[in-house]
């Protein structure tokens, strides 16, 4: 994960090209586990851990993805590039994308 993350930066190139760097988030806790934060009326706890927010973070295959930074076209851009490695999903609300790694890059 972090290797492709790495290379999608690399061929985006950020501020060397006058883009915005990319920014990450949630990809997964040192150890592995649960992301055990709540936020109110949004993430509610379960009881019983069986299916908390973020449950597919803890594998390391998925990771947040920040949009708020890039203009539409910019977007539109990352988008493209993003979606060779990662299955995307997200909904117009949101100021990130959800990312699920496609396979492992060598």
């Amino acid at each position: 994960m972090v290797a492709t993350l790495q290379n999608m930066a690399y061929l985006w190139g950020g501020p060397a090209r006058g883009r915005p760097n990319f920014c990450y988030n949630d990809l997964s806790l040192m150890w592995g586990g649960v992301f055990d934060v709540e936020q109110a009326g949004v993430c509610p706890r379960p009881p019983n851990w069986v299916s908390p927010c973020h449950c597919g973070h803890r594998k390391g295959t998925q990771v947040d993805f920040k949009i708020t930074q890039f203009t539409l076209d910019q977007r539109r851009r990352a988008y493209l590039l993003v979606r060779k490695y990662f299955h995307v999903y997200t909904k117009e609300s949101v100021a990130h994308w959800h990312l699920t790694l496609k396979k492992a890059i060598p």
